[in-house]
């Protein structure tokens, strides 16, 4: 055998390692390239991949993403959205990721719903009935004064103006203030209500105030519905829509008994033209929306953790549960953890004890005015 031929050998051997050596280096590095990939693509989803973002929050921020991903855990969601805390390439992520490519609807979509449907109308008796056309008239009109009602009894007028209150969030001036009269002819007795006694009735400062606002709002409804309801969009999806859109756009005003008090506060004008409000506010809001597009719904009053509070109740296939206000988170963002929920109370913090707003704690215990029956 040839001295050499074992060599020859050896430097095959060592140049077939060689070239193993090197391809597997760049199988690493390729797989290295794909991990990196990977990872980036997972961070881009926030909205998605809740977890993912906890490591960079701030303690504050990570109290809003546990309340958020809770909600989300809770309704079979998971969006996530902020007031405060997304910046400006997450939000366009976001915006990348949830395209609707379906064309924008507008208020010709819809038939909205008529006094004739509201919800409270439809639980009155006859008489009760009569007195809320009354009423309802006389608020529509901006009528302040006097109005006999026939054949109704003072507790039909109570009822009938407090369901008029509670069915009608486009009444936004509206008041509380109203009175019952009586007129006696020999042994006749008949009532009636007066609206705006002393100018509480009616919170607009005019007439012609009240139909600046109120044209205002219209437009601002339309303006909302052409902006986030889509054609061919079921009803939850549209319910869904305006719940997030109420969230994003409408700050809780927690100063509201300490002198920063907005008279509108407690109405749809307040949360959807001037962006503040309180539970009814964002209760009244969910309402019109939904009245715009023809969608069943009414509001539930009650105690929320202690204080009074209302929430809304929303027929889509069957009654859910909504509570917008609990729903939008103090320090940012918004989740689901009260949204359609097929109990009256959203929780165990709430507590539906009435309907109409101005039933006493006696007659709220005697079940007179608890209007909503459909949920437990």
């Amino acid at each position: 055998m040839n001295k050499k031929f074992p060599y020859i050998i050896m430097m095959l051997l060592v140049l077939i390692f060689s070239a193993c050596t090197a391809e597997t280096a760049d199988t690493s590095s390729d797989v290295s390239s794909v991990d990196s990939v990977i990872t980036q693509s997972d961070d881009a989803s926030s909205d998605t991949t809740v977890s993912k973002e906890e490591s960079d929050l701030t303690s504050s921020d990570k109290q809003t993403q546990s309340e958020t991903s809770s909600a989300a855990s809770s309704s079979g969601n998971q969006l996530v959205s902020s007031k405060t805390t997304q910046t400006a390439s997450s939000k366009n992520t976001q915006t990348t990721e949830k395209e609707d490519t379906r064309p924008a609807a507008s208020v010709s979509d819809f038939t909205p719903l008529s006094m004739e449907e509201y919800y409270c109308y439809n639980k009155l008796t006859d008489s009760q009935k009569s007195a809320y056309r009354v009423i309802y008239d006389m608020v529509k009109n901006y009528v302040s004064g006097d109005k006999m009602i026939n054949g109704v009894t003072p507790e039909d007028i109570s009822i009938a103006y407090t369901a008029v209150h509670n069915d009608n969030p486009d009444f936004f001036w509206m008041g509380k203030g109203y009175a019952i009269i009586t007129k006696t002819s020999g042994s006749n007795t008949s009532y009636g209500i007066r609206t705006n006694p002393d100018g509480t009735g009616f919170i607009t400062s005019s007439k012609a105030d009240c139909d600046s606002k109120q044209s205002q709002l219209n437009q601002k409804i339309d303006s909302i519905i052409s902006s986030v309801v889509k054609k061919g969009m079921t009803k939850d999806e549209i319910v869904k829509a305006f719940h997030d859109y109420i969230c994003e756009n409408t700050v809780y005003n927690y100063n509201y008994k300490t002198g920063e008090k907005n008279k509108y506060n407690w109405t749809a004008y307040g949360a959807l033209i001037e962006k503040t409000s309180v539970c009814e506010g964002y209760s009244k809001a969910l309402q019109i929306l939904l009245y715009r597009v023809g969608i069943q719904n009414t509001v539930i009053g009650g105690i929320g953790d202690g204080g009074a509070h209302q929430w809304s109740a929303v027929k889509t296939s069957d009654w859910k549960t909504i509570d917008v206000t609990w729903d939008d988170h103090k320090n940012g963002g918004f989740g689901y953890t009260y949204y359609n929920k097929n109990s009256i109370n959203p929780s165990s913090k709430h507590k539906a004890y009435v309907h109409i707003s101005k039933a006493g704690l006696e007659e709220i215990q005697q079940g007179k005015f608890n209007f909503f029956t459909e949920l437990k």
